[in-house]
């Protein structure tokens, strides 16, 4: 990994913030995380789409909203490449494009392989 992308230091998970919310929802909490896990593919491919086209609004677009998600349930690794990707695409400097999304792809499949063991 390029040192542009330093975040393989952090948890997938970062249990301070999900295990209030598994605390706080219960079973709600794995609805949540199945309804994520089932949406995040239908977006991504979107976001693919928008890096194909070199699309930065869409790219920001897209990528802000699954960085929000990805936060809201503690999936640092995963929120912190889509971060990296929202804020290049902000200011219409995007660099890495395929690098990124194939980082931000394979972030994915490390949580959903992550939540499946717990």
């Amino acid at each position: 990994m390029s040192s542009e992308y330093p975040f393989t230091d952090l948890p997938t998970i970062d249990d301070s913030v999900a295990d209030p919310l598994k605390e706080l929802l219960g079973d709600s909490y794995l609805e949540l995380v199945s309804d994520f896990t089932a949406d995040f593919p239908v977006k991504f491919s979107a976001l693919k789409t928008s890096a194909d086209n070199n699309d930065a609004d869409s790219i920001f677009k897209l990528s802000h909203t699954l960085k929000s998600s990805s936060g809201s349930f503690g999936f640092i690794r995963l929120y912190k490449r889509l971060e990296h990707l929202e804020l290049q695409s902000r200011k219409n400097e995007i660099s890495n494009l395929t690098q990124q999304i194939v980082l931000i792809e394979q972030e994915f499949t490390i949580l959903v392989s992550q939540l499946n063991k717990e």
